[in-house]
């Protein structure tokens, strides 16, 4: 199985933190974001990874040799972004490593203790080109909100909307079959290499219908502010390394 892990992020809204460190790399109770994600690929045998990097990718890439020392049964591929090409951008881009396979992808700045497996085959079994996973949020201002239909259809997204039409929240985690890529092939964006193209702006929006949704039944937080970063350490289990 294959997951990408979306890295590359400034985290500009982290600082001072990620003045000198890059947001995947800030440590919730002692271990970085980044290793818990590969610690938690590498246990549920997910062990094809790819993953970008662009603000300070140097100190990544010392981090990724660390991580090839401790686990040589995760092969892990690193692609530099020049200029950062957004969420689909980097996806879209990297076509070649998906192949003709489903792929994971993740927001790496998430801290999740998912079962990525439940998601992935729930993806396979409804067969169609996307499946979100969602967290029901009290409050879905500045997040992409979804509706669902019948047999877990998604019938409506938005990203960021003025007004919230719903309290399901797509989680930053996903499934999507290589099938994708052809129903959305990007032409115009390819010799740009498909810089700006955002999921919830560029793709989502246009896969109604074509995708579903699955509910994430587990602790997930978005470490996207200091509020949130200060949070996380307070509320995540020191159990789970």
């Amino acid at each position: 199985m294959k997951a990408i892990l979306l890295a590359a992020g400034y985290g500009k809204r982290l600082r001072p933190l990620t003045k000198s460190t890059p947001k995947c790399l800030i440590k919730i109770n002692g271990v970085p974001l980044l290793e818990r994600w590969l610690n938690l690929l590498s246990h549920q045998k997910i062990n094809e990874v790819l993953i970008n990097t662009h603000y300070l990718a140097h100190k990544v890439e010392k981090f990724i040799e660390c991580i090839r020392h401790k686990d040589p049964g995760l092969h892990i591929e690193l692609k530099y972004e020049e200029k950062l090409l957004g969420t689909a951008g980097t996806v879209w881009f990297n076509q070649d490593f998906i192949g003709n396979n489903d792929c994971i992808i993740i927001n790496a700045d998430n801290l999740a203790n998912v079962n990525l497996l439940d998601i992935y085959n729930f993806h396979k079994k409804n067969n169609k080109l996307v499946t979100l996973g969602y967290l029901n949020k009290k409050d879905a201002t500045g997040c992409g909100v979804l509706e669902l239909g019948e047999n877990s259809i998604i019938t409506k997204f938005e990203e960021k909307p003025k007004i919230p039409f719903s309290k399901l929240v797509y989680s930053g985690i996903q499934v999507i079959s290589s099938e994708v890529f052809n129903l959305l092939p990007f032409k115009e964006r390819r010799s740009n290499n498909y810089i700006n193209l955002d999921f919830g702006y560029d793709i989502f929006p246009n896969l109604i219908g074509d995708m579903v949704g699955y509910k994430l039944d587990y602790l997930l937080l978005d470490i996207g502010t200091l509020e949130s970063y200060y949070k996380a350490k307070k509320v995540w289990p020191k159990s789970i390394k």
